[in-house]
């Protein structure tokens, strides 16, 4: 399903890297989560990724999507250097004082966060 087409639907969630088109997809968005988490917890987790999927679909590629056999150095630099933080910075800013932003930088802080919004349900 097309990002669009699936943002007419009443309720909708996108996760990742929101380029292109962040913009239109913030602004509708009901609630805003960054998880700002360090370098080190970010690499680890793509690591982790990695190692669970190597050579499967992971639950949330498209059909045909596979995660590569062999660990991508450059892409778990990235994450280790916060790289990507620039252009994530850039996108999120005009939301930032919004109540619909919210910034979790560790688990701990975003268990908490879920069960807030379980309790909420």
């Amino acid at each position: 399903m097309a990002i669009g087409k699936a943002m007419r639907n009443e309720k909708w969630i996108v996760e990742g890297w929101l380029l292109p088109g962040a913009e239109t997809r913030l602004k509708k968005a009901d609630l805003i989560i960054d998880l700002d988490y360090s370098g080190m917890r970010a690499m680890l987790g793509g690591l982790k990724r990695w190692w669970m999927f190597r050579g499967k679909k992971r639950p949330e590629m498209p059909e045909g999507c596979i995660e590569g056999q062999a660990i991508d150095w450059e892409y778990l630099n990235v994450m280790f250097r916060r790289l990507e933080r620039v252009g994530i910075e850039a996108v999120i800013k005009p939301f930032k004082k919004s109540k619909k932003f919210v910034r979790l930088r560790s688990h701990r802080e975003t268990k908490k966060f879920v069960r807030t919004l379980l309790k909420d349900r």
